[in-house]
């Protein structure tokens, strides 16, 4: 019979020195980092792959993230992306986020369509079989769906030298995660050690916060991909409060995950946040706002007022008219309210969104307007035009 003699917390012994090594340090938030500072961990290296330049593909604006708006279709989404692998001969691994969401998608008939070449990943297993599926996950034509939990530190190597020279092994993440070192730890299960791998998103949400959160993340990585690196980003949140979140970071350093306070609805102090932050613009730049809401207010005139007065403000200054972009998300948002708002500037502009899948497209959209663009391309001919001569910036630029 088991007799249990004591505990030990190996963290709380007070060692005289602790080195640890770990792929998120540099994604860890603030409480994380606060865990660390607690048992003494204060000097942070951060020193480069030693197998070289990554391997791994992860189609952040295309198809590399895809939305769905009801079950039926995102259970067909993950088939379809699994089949389209497998037929390559490539090995793919399915995370959902817990044990719920896996059996659903067990239960499904989608599931039963799937080639016989698949395995389950679940913490219940016996030590000998979670061994076996782990060494089986990465082989030609495998099938492996797992719980979150081994998306964290499992080694999924690949050996296989059909799928690495068919692209290497695909990941699937079934869900948004709430703290971005989970996702890399995610992604990390491929292109190991040097190998090509590829990751996909697969969401399934109607009206949701993450899905508003994988909107903003698409608008991030469209205006990266727009090669705007010097693009300043501001986040207000609000609700029957307004809060800065994110106040004028660099894109680059924008952050990729947004936490939710629920509350009413109250425009205003929202919109004085966001003029605020507006008018602090440098002069180097030019203030975009997105101004989103899925409910009504009874202050929609007064934030119309306050984006009026910084309309008049930016035209002051750069000759031109405040870009208003203003989305109306889901039922409950008062199109009549937001289409007032938008009105406060002459090239305001509104968008109807009746679910995440449209709110991605219109994120896109948004970070693609020709207008937006045409601002950013002058704002940067201004910046050459100090450093070069005239001529140079027209010629490059074009006359617009």
């Amino acid at each position: 019979m088991p007799l249990s003699c004591g505990q030990f917390s190996y963290a709380n012994i007070s060692p005289h020195r602790i080195i640890g090594v770990s792929g998120t340090l540099h994604v860890l938030n603030e409480y994380e980092r606060e865990i660390l500072l607690k048992y003494g961990l204060r000097k942070f290296i951060y020193v480069p792959s030693v197998y070289g330049e990554s391997n791994f593909k992860f189609d952040k604006a295309g198809e590399g993230i895809y939305f769905e708006n009801n079950q039926g279709n995102f259970f067909h989404r993950i088939s379809a992306e699994i089949t389209s692998s497998v037929k390559t001969k490539r090995a793919v691994i399915v995370f959902f986020r817990d044990r719920t969401k896996l059996d659903e998608f067990l239960g499904s008939a989608t599931y039963r369509q799937l080639s016989r070449h698949k395995l389950v990943l679940k913490e219940d297993l016996p030590s000998t079989e979670k061994a076996f599926v782990i060494s089986k996950a990465a082989t030609a034509g495998q099938i492996t769906l797992s719980t979150a939990v081994f998306g964290r530190g499992t080694d999924f190597f690949c050996k296989d030298e059909v799928v690495e020279s068919n692209g290497g092994v695909h990941i699937i993440q079934t869900f948004l995660s709430e703290e971005p070192s989970e996702e890399i730890q995610i992604q990390g299960r491929t292109a190991r050690q040097g190998k090509r791998g590829t990751f996909q998103l697969i969401f399934s949400m109607c009206n949701s916060w993450s899905g508003v959160v994988a909107a903003y993340r698409q608008y991030i990585d469209k205006r990266k991909q727009s090669q705007t690196d010097s693009d300043l980003v501001s986040v207000v949140q609000f609700d029957n409060v307004s809060r800065i979140t994110v106040n004028n970071v660099l894109l680059l350093n924008a952050p990729m995950q947004l936490y939710q306070n629920k509350g009413g609805t109250q425009f205003r102090p929202a919109a004085l946040d966001a003029c605020t932050l507006a008018r602090n613009t440098p002069l180097s730049h030019t203030p975009v706002i997105i101004f989103m809401s899925d409910g009504e207010a009874n202050d929609a005139s007064a934030a119309a007022r306050e984006f009026s007065l910084l309309n008049d403000h930016v035209s002051r200054t750069t000759h031109k008219d405040l870009l208003l972009n203003v989305i109306a998300f889901g039922n409950g948002a008062s199109l009549d309210q937001l289409v007032r708002i938008a009105q406060a500037s002459k090239v305001g502009k509104v968008y109807e969104s009746a679910n995440v899948a449209d709110l991605a497209s219109v994120f896109v959209e948004i970070a693609t307007n020709e207008n937006v663009a045409t601002a950013l391309e002058s704002e940067i001919a201004k910046r050459m035009s100090d450093a070069v001569s005239d001529k140079l910036s027209l010629e490059y630029f074009g006359s617009h």
